[in-house]
Protein backbone atom coordinates (compact mmCIF):
# COMPACT_ATOMS: atom_id res chain seq x y z
CA UNK A 1 0.00 0.00 0.00
CA UNK A 2 1.38 3.43 -0.96
CA UNK A 3 2.61 5.92 2.13
CA UNK A 4 0.47 9.00 2.43
CA UNK A 5 3.28 10.07 4.88
CA UNK A 6 6.76 10.44 4.11
CA UNK A 7 9.21 10.42 6.71
CA UNK A 8 12.85 13.03 6.04
CA UNK A 9 15.53 13.45 7.98
CA UNK A 10 16.57 17.01 7.73
CA UNK A 11 20.05 18.56 8.55
CA UNK A 12 20.40 21.21 11.15
CA UNK A 13 22.08 24.18 9.99
CA UNK A 14 24.58 23.43 12.55
CA UNK A 15 25.86 20.42 10.60
CA UNK A 16 25.73 18.35 13.71
CA UNK A 17 22.65 17.32 14.12
CA UNK A 18 19.05 16.28 12.46
CA UNK A 19 15.54 16.87 12.84
CA UNK A 20 12.75 14.46 11.57
CA UNK A 21 9.85 16.11 9.32
CA UNK A 22 6.63 14.61 8.25
CA UNK A 23 5.68 15.76 4.12
CA UNK A 24 2.44 14.77 2.86
CA UNK A 25 -0.38 15.96 0.64
CA UNK A 26 -3.93 17.38 2.10
CA UNK A 27 -7.21 17.30 0.47
CA UNK A 28 -6.60 19.83 -1.88
CA UNK A 29 -3.37 18.18 -3.27
CA UNK A 30 -0.82 20.76 -1.51
CA UNK A 31 2.29 19.46 0.85
CA UNK A 32 2.23 19.86 4.06
CA UNK A 33 5.34 19.68 6.07
CA UNK A 34 5.27 18.96 10.01
CA UNK A 35 8.74 19.05 11.83
CA UNK A 36 8.78 16.59 15.11
CA UNK A 37 11.93 17.85 16.41
CA UNK A 38 14.77 15.88 18.06
CA UNK A 39 13.46 12.92 17.55
CA UNK A 40 15.33 8.98 17.27
CA UNK A 41 14.30 7.29 14.27
CA UNK A 42 11.75 4.25 16.37
CA UNK A 43 10.14 7.65 17.84
CA UNK A 44 9.98 9.52 14.44
CA UNK A 45 8.25 6.34 12.47
CA UNK A 46 5.71 5.84 15.03
CA UNK A 47 4.36 9.67 14.74
CA UNK A 48 5.05 8.71 10.89
CA UNK A 49 2.70 6.12 11.15
CA UNK A 50 0.06 7.74 13.42
CA UNK A 51 -0.25 10.65 10.59
CA UNK A 52 -0.66 7.97 8.16
CA UNK A 53 -3.79 6.43 10.34
CA UNK A 54 -5.17 9.93 10.62
CA UNK A 55 -5.02 10.64 7.28
CA UNK A 56 -6.83 7.29 6.02
CA UNK A 57 -9.56 7.36 8.67
CA UNK A 58 -10.16 11.26 7.56
CA UNK A 59 -8.97 12.66 10.89
CA UNK A 60 -6.88 15.16 9.86
CA UNK A 61 -7.17 18.93 11.40
CA UNK A 62 -8.72 20.65 9.49
CA UNK A 63 -6.10 23.25 7.48
CA UNK A 64 -6.49 26.84 8.00
CA UNK A 65 -8.15 29.08 5.48
CA UNK A 66 -9.50 32.19 4.72
CA UNK A 67 -13.66 32.28 3.92
CA UNK A 68 -12.79 32.94 0.20
CA UNK A 69 -10.57 30.02 -0.20
CA UNK A 70 -12.88 27.82 1.60
CA UNK A 71 -15.67 28.82 -0.77
CA UNK A 72 -13.72 27.94 -3.92
CA UNK A 73 -12.88 25.15 -1.73
CA UNK A 74 -16.42 24.27 -1.26
CA UNK A 75 -17.43 24.66 -5.05
CA UNK A 76 -14.81 22.88 -6.43
CA UNK A 77 -15.85 19.72 -4.08
CA UNK A 78 -20.02 20.10 -4.83
CA UNK A 79 -19.16 20.67 -8.46
CA UNK A 80 -21.96 18.86 -10.02
CA UNK A 81 -24.05 17.71 -7.43
CA UNK A 82 -25.96 20.40 -7.34
CA UNK A 83 -27.60 22.84 -10.04
CA UNK A 84 -25.00 25.66 -11.38
CA UNK A 85 -27.56 28.37 -10.46
CA UNK A 86 -27.61 27.12 -7.18
CA UNK A 87 -23.41 27.07 -6.81
CA UNK A 88 -23.93 30.93 -7.81
CA UNK A 89 -26.14 31.76 -5.63
CA UNK A 90 -23.59 29.90 -3.10
CA UNK A 91 -20.92 31.87 -3.93
CA UNK A 92 -22.76 35.55 -4.36
CA UNK A 93 -23.75 34.94 -0.35
CA UNK A 94 -20.70 34.21 0.91
CA UNK A 95 -19.03 37.01 -0.83
CA UNK A 96 -21.54 39.65 0.88
CA UNK A 97 -21.00 37.62 4.24
CA UNK A 98 -17.24 37.79 3.66
CA UNK A 99 -18.24 41.54 3.73
CA UNK A 100 -19.70 41.74 6.91
CA UNK A 101 -17.14 39.74 8.83
CA UNK A 102 -14.14 40.16 6.99
CA UNK A 103 -11.87 37.22 5.37
CA UNK A 104 -11.53 35.09 7.99
CA UNK A 105 -10.37 31.76 8.79
CA UNK A 106 -13.72 29.90 8.33
CA UNK A 107 -12.98 27.80 11.66
CA UNK A 108 -13.48 31.16 13.54
CA UNK A 109 -17.00 31.54 12.06
CA UNK A 110 -19.64 31.58 14.87
CA UNK A 111 -23.12 31.84 15.96
CA UNK A 112 -23.13 35.76 16.56
CA UNK A 113 -21.74 36.20 13.11
CA UNK A 114 -24.90 34.45 11.56
CA UNK A 115 -26.95 37.06 13.61
CA UNK A 116 -24.68 39.61 12.34
CA UNK A 117 -24.96 39.13 9.22
CA UNK A 118 -28.93 38.53 9.37
CA UNK A 119 -28.98 42.28 10.78
CA UNK A 120 -26.98 43.68 8.16
CA UNK A 121 -29.50 42.06 5.08
CA UNK A 122 -32.23 43.69 6.83
CA UNK A 123 -30.88 46.90 7.28
CA UNK A 124 -29.75 46.84 3.43
CA UNK A 125 -33.12 46.52 2.58
CA UNK A 126 -33.51 42.60 1.92
CA UNK A 127 -36.81 41.15 2.83
CA UNK A 128 -37.23 38.80 6.00
CA UNK A 129 -37.71 35.85 2.95
CA UNK A 130 -34.61 37.12 1.17
CA UNK A 131 -32.54 37.06 4.74
CA UNK A 132 -33.71 33.39 5.41
CA UNK A 133 -32.73 32.37 1.78
CA UNK A 134 -29.24 33.98 2.69
CA UNK A 135 -28.96 32.28 6.10
CA UNK A 136 -30.29 29.08 4.53
CA UNK A 137 -27.36 28.99 1.65
CA UNK A 138 -24.21 29.81 4.16
CA UNK A 139 -26.00 26.95 6.58
CA UNK A 140 -25.75 24.68 3.45
CA UNK A 141 -21.90 25.30 3.02
CA UNK A 142 -21.22 25.23 6.19
CA UNK A 143 -22.84 21.47 6.83
CA UNK A 144 -21.03 20.66 4.21
CA UNK A 145 -18.16 21.01 5.80
CA UNK A 146 -19.27 19.52 8.63
CA UNK A 147 -19.86 16.48 6.49
CA UNK A 148 -16.28 16.30 4.83
CA UNK A 149 -14.61 16.83 8.74
CA UNK A 150 -13.26 20.21 8.10
CA UNK A 151 -15.74 21.37 11.12
CA UNK A 152 -17.08 19.73 13.94
CA UNK A 153 -20.14 22.00 14.29
CA UNK A 154 -21.85 24.03 11.87
CA UNK A 155 -22.27 27.59 13.17
CA UNK A 156 -25.67 28.58 11.84
CA UNK A 157 -27.06 25.89 13.27
CA UNK A 158 -29.04 27.52 15.87
CA UNK A 159 -29.78 31.16 13.83
CA UNK A 160 -33.14 31.23 13.94
CA UNK A 161 -34.49 32.70 10.52
CA UNK A 162 -37.28 35.34 10.81
CA UNK A 163 -40.80 35.09 10.58
CA UNK A 164 -42.09 35.92 7.24
CA UNK A 165 -45.91 36.78 6.64
CA UNK A 166 -47.17 35.16 3.32
CA UNK A 167 -47.65 38.40 0.74
CA UNK A 168 -50.71 38.69 -1.47
CA UNK A 169 -50.50 37.03 -4.70
CA UNK A 170 -51.19 39.44 -7.61
CA UNK A 171 -53.14 38.55 -10.13
CA UNK A 172 -53.84 40.61 -13.60
CA UNK A 173 -56.77 41.25 -15.03
CA UNK A 174 -58.01 41.15 -18.54
CA UNK A 175 -56.87 44.86 -19.15
CA UNK A 176 -54.10 44.30 -17.79
CA UNK A 177 -52.51 41.85 -19.37
CA UNK A 178 -53.68 43.66 -22.41
CA UNK A 179 -52.09 46.60 -21.97
CA UNK A 180 -48.11 44.41 -21.21
CA UNK A 181 -49.26 42.81 -24.55
CA UNK A 182 -50.13 46.28 -26.71
CA UNK A 183 -46.93 48.18 -25.03
CA UNK A 184 -44.34 45.19 -25.95
CA UNK A 185 -45.79 45.17 -29.91
CA UNK A 186 -45.20 49.03 -29.80
CA UNK A 187 -41.26 48.24 -28.75
CA UNK A 188 -40.94 45.24 -31.28
CA UNK A 189 -38.45 47.17 -33.83
CA UNK A 190 -36.38 48.55 -30.58
CA UNK A 191 -35.90 45.63 -28.41
CA UNK A 192 -33.87 42.14 -29.39
CA UNK A 193 -36.56 39.53 -28.08
CA UNK A 194 -40.13 39.08 -29.12
CA UNK A 195 -41.12 40.05 -24.92
CA UNK A 196 -45.10 40.28 -26.13
CA UNK A 197 -44.81 36.76 -27.49
CA UNK A 198 -42.86 35.38 -23.88
CA UNK A 199 -45.76 37.47 -21.80
CA UNK A 200 -48.19 35.49 -23.82
CA UNK A 201 -46.68 32.23 -23.34
CA UNK A 202 -45.94 32.80 -19.70
CA UNK A 203 -49.80 33.52 -19.66
CA UNK A 204 -51.09 30.71 -21.72
CA UNK A 205 -48.75 28.18 -19.22
CA UNK A 206 -47.52 29.78 -16.45
CA UNK A 207 -44.00 28.99 -17.12
CA UNK A 208 -41.43 30.61 -15.29
CA UNK A 209 -38.61 33.30 -17.19
CA UNK A 210 -35.93 31.04 -17.25
CA UNK A 211 -37.80 27.65 -19.09
CA UNK A 212 -39.11 30.76 -21.36
CA UNK A 213 -35.91 31.77 -22.45
CA UNK A 214 -34.56 27.95 -22.32
CA UNK A 215 -38.04 27.05 -24.35
CA UNK A 216 -36.61 26.12 -28.37
CA UNK A 217 -38.91 25.24 -30.80
CA UNK A 218 -38.49 21.63 -30.49
CA UNK A 219 -40.09 21.43 -27.28
CA UNK A 220 -42.75 22.66 -28.73
CA UNK A 221 -45.75 20.40 -29.69
CA UNK A 222 -48.57 21.98 -31.55
CA UNK A 223 -51.02 19.03 -32.52
CA UNK A 224 -50.88 18.34 -28.92
CA UNK A 225 -50.91 21.53 -27.73
CA UNK A 226 -48.06 21.07 -25.49
CA UNK A 227 -44.70 22.39 -24.06
CA UNK A 228 -41.94 19.92 -23.00
CA UNK A 229 -39.64 21.85 -21.04
CA UNK A 230 -35.95 19.08 -20.25
CA UNK A 231 -32.47 20.39 -19.83
CA UNK A 232 -29.96 21.83 -22.13
CA UNK A 233 -26.79 21.36 -23.24
CA UNK A 234 -24.37 24.15 -24.32
CA UNK A 235 -24.50 24.45 -28.31
CA UNK A 236 -24.68 26.89 -30.67
CA UNK A 237 -28.39 27.77 -30.09
CA UNK A 238 -28.66 27.11 -27.02
CA UNK A 239 -26.40 27.68 -23.49
CA UNK A 240 -26.50 25.08 -20.37
CA UNK A 241 -29.22 25.00 -18.20
CA UNK A 242 -30.96 23.00 -16.09
CA UNK A 243 -34.49 23.18 -14.60
CA UNK A 244 -35.56 24.53 -11.47
CA UNK A 245 -36.48 21.70 -8.56
CA UNK A 246 -37.04 18.79 -11.41
CA UNK A 247 -35.70 17.22 -14.50
CA UNK A 248 -38.34 17.41 -17.01
CA UNK A 249 -42.12 19.42 -17.10
CA UNK A 250 -44.62 19.41 -19.36
CA UNK A 251 -47.50 22.33 -19.69
CA UNK A 252 -50.52 22.50 -21.62
CA UNK A 253 -51.35 25.59 -24.11
CA UNK A 254 -54.17 27.11 -22.84
CA UNK A 255 -56.16 29.30 -25.71
CA UNK A 256 -55.24 33.31 -24.61
CA UNK A 257 -58.88 33.82 -24.52
CA UNK A 258 -59.45 31.47 -22.08
CA UNK A 259 -56.49 32.13 -19.82
CA UNK A 260 -58.25 35.67 -19.43
CA UNK A 261 -61.45 34.68 -19.29
CA UNK A 262 -60.13 32.86 -15.80
CA UNK A 263 -58.23 35.65 -14.49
Amino acid sequence: MKKLVRLWKRPCKNGLEFKYVLIWNDERGKERWQTLGYLDSRQAEKKRKQKERELRMGLTVPEKMKLSEFLEDSLTKTQGQVREGTLQEYRATMNQFIEVVGDIDYRRISHEHGERFMQTCLRNGNRPATANKKIGSLKRIFQLAVQRRQLEDNPFRYVRKLKVTPRKIKIFGEKECQRMIEATQKLYFYMPLRWDIMILTALCTGMRRGEILNTTWSDIDFEKQLIRISPKEGSRHTWPWQIKDTDRCIFILLPFIKVLTVF
